[in-house]
């Protein structure tokens, strides 16, 4: 469920060659990650964690047609968090890696999130798409991924994907981040090679289900206080 935003959006931006890698779980595992009071959100018993890797372009404020940052090359971890009190499910940030210093220092002063810079690259060649990113010399992600499929309308897929909120803390505060888009149309995909470092708990295996999704234009707005956050 989307519910109303407070605010206006502030911002809008374009995600392209977008693919989602997902991994099942232990839950008692990925539970030291995620911060007091989220809760995890699983299906069916299983938690997830996703890695999104896709290009973020034209990211501009509303009725002004002036790229406010270069186009660059975003690499997600999350995994799927409830928070009390609270009706939206969202997606709770493990680490973002991204190849724009100006979307990191603006991500991290606005909204607290974990976001790094890395050096990364994307290689089309037809239906293949090589994402390529390192951080001081040693690769943490070398993936091919063909951008064929048959679209996935099951319920596991809408729960992976359809999220429009991102859930974190800044300071004491409890907050929400809205985004708004499109609902995907994700097809189920495959990868061709595949080497990857990005997280403890996925370092080095394989995904179990890989998406891919055509351009997107989302909407981006200001953080939302739902409460405080207290360290436990």
């Amino acid at each position: 469920m989307i519910e109303k935003r407070a605010y206006p959006p502030i911002g809008e931006q374009v995600w392209d060659h977008v693919f989602f890698m997902h991994w099942q779980i232990d839950e008692a595992s990925l539970l030291p990650y995620i911060a007091h009071p989220f809760q995890l959100d699983t299906f069916q018993g299983s938690a997830w964690i996703t890695v999104v890797c896709f290009v973020a372009k034209k990211s501009r404020m509303p009725l002004l047609p002036i790229d406010l940052i270069e186009q660059a090359i975003q690499i997600n971890i999350r995994t799927y968090v409830t928070c009390p009190s609270q009706r939206e499910g969202g997606v709770y940030f493990l680490d973002v890696n991204i190849n724009n210093r100006l979307a990191v220092l603006g991500a991290q002063r606005a909204y607290n999130l974990p976001f790094h810079y890395v050096e990364a690259d994307l290689v089309s060649e037809g239906l293949c798409k090589t994402y390529n990113s390192s951080l001081k010399d040693e690769s943490i992600l070398k993936v091919t991924l063909q951008a064929t499929g048959k679209t996935d309308k099951s319920a596991l897929a809408h729960f992976l994907t359809e999220r429009y909120t991102i859930w974190n803390h800044k300071g004491k505060r409890l907050i929400k981040i809205p985004i708004t888009h499109s609902h995907w149309l994700v097809k189920r995909t495959e990868a061709i090679s595949y080497e990857q470092n990005l997280h403890p708990l996925i370092a080095n295996k394989e995904p179990d289900l890989i998406h891919f999704a055509g351009e997107k234009l989302a909407h981006l707005y200001p953080y939302e206080t739902v409460g405080f956050y207290f360290k436990e």
